[in-house]
């Protein structure tokens, strides 16, 4: 039966390179000529690579289609010239000759999971990179974030963040328990044996929690937040939640199943603004092929 699988596969395989390399054309061609004036002082090669690291966003689009179409094919011509006839003649049956055709589908959709979870975000943000700066490798300084722990009830403020690394300058974390409220402030931040800790740092602590004028204030060369949420994985989901775009979100998925968890572990009620874009994203990976 090898040499049947062989055959089978390469009716089926031939058709679907064509299909793939198909749509690729036509989207590229029909997505450059819509946004060429986004594309004012960039160069060709630059052009180019934005293309190139866009295509796995597309083929989570477009390989479900070609396979389909391709599979049309196949079977068409296979019908067409009598060879389905011959093989059941031949006491195969169409389960086993469907084998090939379900391999090649469940290998499918495997690699669409592995490039949409792991591939396509980091290869999209550099694209986006390109586009906005003219180089993948721009700096990766985040400025002025601003979020809320969910989990813990705390409300960080970020001067600048590298989410590369790790590493933050002039981090703020603010929350309330007990109607006591601690603000801890800090020169850089970060992450390290599980936890965040602060340079330069100085907590103060409000009592009651509405009071004007701290009742403490300790400064410190070092300080350990064992007890501070916000992971770095969960930064940068937030930070990657927070930068979507509504209308974006709504037409294509943007978010893959691990940012989206990572950023629950931060809000675990989903009692955010971006709930029902971040819904809507969940669905769609869930349903994604």
């Amino acid at each position: 039966m090898r040499l049947l699988d062989r055959y089978l596969l390469g009716e089926l395989l031939v058709p679907l390179f064509y299909c793939l390399a198909g749509f690729q054309i036509f989207w590229t061609a029909f997505d450059l000529f819509g946004h060429l004036d986004e594309y004012q002082g960039l160069g060709w090669t630059q052009v180019g690579g934005i293309y190139l690291l866009k295509t796995p966003e597309l083929l989570t689009t477009v390989l479900p289609i070609a396979l389909l179409l391709a599979l049309l094919y196949t079977l068409t011509h296979l019908a067409k010239a009598n060879e389905l006839v011959a093989m059941r003649a031949a006491g195969i049956s169409l389960a086993r000759i469907s084998v090939p055709f379900f391999a090649v589908a469940f290998f499918a959709g495997g690699f669409l999971f592995v490039l949409t979870e792991f591939v396509a975000p980091q290869a999209t943000a550099k694209a986006d990179r390109i586009k906005k700066s003219g180089s993948e490798k721009s700096s990766e300084w985040l400025e002025n974030l601003h979020f809320k722990d969910d989990r813990l009830d705390q409300h960080w403020h970020i001067k600048k963040y590298n989410p590369v690394t790790g590493d933050m300058e002039q981090p703020s974390v603010d929350w309330t328990q007990d109607n006591i409220r601690t603000v801890v402030d800090a020169a850089t931040g970060a992450w390290t044996n599980g936890g965040w800790t602060f340079r330069y740092a100085e907590r103060k602590t409000y009592s009651p929690a509405n009071s004007d004028l701290p009742t403490s204030v300790i400064a410190t060369n070092i300080l350990e937040g064992k007890k501070l949420g916000g992971s770095p994985a969960q930064l940068r989901a937030e930070i990657r939640i927070a930068q979507l775009d509504q209308l974006r979100a709504a037409k294509q998925l943007q978010l893959s199943l691990w940012e989206i968890l990572e950023y629950t572990k931060l809000h675990p009620e989903m009692k955010t603004s971006k709930a029902p874009m971040i819904e809507t994203q969940f669905h769609g990976r869930i349903a994604q092929p």
